[in-house]
């Protein structure tokens, strides 16, 4: 027993000593700390994020660094913003250090202009450099996010096929998501809310370009014909299916070569086989 309580009181002293030793050991050179970015953007998915602090100059003894999350948006700290430590210490000669954070920020809203903002509010050892704030934006994600085929009767084949297509939501404008073929363009879409909660409206602009000298336009198979109108489509949550709205059977979309009105492909509403007075529409089905 006896020895036990020896070893204790040694490790104590040792712990003391230690404690000692670090504040002997406290920067004294010619050293700035600060954010490495003032501004960052993620995704509000992101459950982990680790914002790096830089430490410049004579760096030959032990920077400390305090950091605090400022609530806004109805974020809280603690609770949807979580800082692994507060207080950073950075030994000599280590140029860089991350503030691990834990995030809980998502929901189910279309949100622009949500900003985590992280401030360092006390240093030791280093003089504070003007990064001494660092704004991480949250770029909104949408359930409607994601690769769709473009499903329709197909007047190549005469058969029901698809192409397939991404919708990624803009990283200026929440209320803008981009349509993209994989032809070297992008068509702006227009995103607001449907009916329900989960569920959107979206606007295809009509003759858009979409890459390779092609353009998207409304196509009426019956009498070959063009239109400049926009497609109308809704986003139904729970199926994850956009249906696009046309005025009846054989309309549908078609890329074409406007310089020459040269038809490259198109996909078209058609009639239900099991219903005499239905259409099986245009969708838009994701993968």
């Amino acid at each position: 027993m006896k020895n036990i309580k020896s070893l204790l009181v040694f490790l104590c002293m040792g712990a003391a000593f230690a404690a000692c030793s670090d504040d002997e050991n406290i920067n004294v050179g010619d050293t700035t700390v600060q954010f490495q970015s003032a501004s960052m953007l993620i995704s509000e998915v992101t459950t982990a994020l680790d914002i790096p602090i830089e430490v410049t100059g004579s760096h030959e003894g032990t920077v400390k660094v305090s950091v605090q999350y400022i609530e806004s948006n109805g974020l809280k700290d603690d609770s949807n913003v979580i800082i692994t430590s507060r207080e950073l210490l950075i030994p000599a000669g280590v140029s860089t250090v991350d503030l691990e954070t834990r995030l809980s920020v998502a929901n189910d809203e279309m949100e622009e202009g949500r900003v985590l903002t992280f401030k360092i509010v006390d240093v030791v050892g280093a003089t504070l450099g003007s990064n001494a704030t660092c704004e991480v934006s949250l770029k909104e994600a949408s359930p409607i996010e994601g690769s769709y085929a473009l499903t329709g009767l197909d007047l190549a084949t005469g058969a029901v096929g698809s192409i397939l297509c991404t919708l990624t939501l803009s990283e200026t404008d929440a209320n803008t998501l981009l349509l993209d073929f994989g032809m070297g363009a992008t068509v702006p879409v227009q995103l607001y809310p449907g009916d329900k909660e989960g569920d959107y409206q979206i606007v295809i602009p009509g003759l858009s370009e979409i890459g390779g000298g092609l353009s998207l336009a409304l196509f009426d198979y019956a009498s070959m014909s063009l239109y400049e109108d926009d497609f109308l489509g809704y986003f139904d949550g729970e199926t994850q299916i956009i249906t696009l709205q046309v005025p009846g059977a054989y309309f549908g979309m078609c890329f074409v070569d406007m310089s020459s009105l040269s038809l490259y492909y198109a996909w078209v509403a058609y009639p239900d086989p099991e219903n005499e007075d239905g259409i099986i529409p245009l969708q838009m089905i994701k993968q």
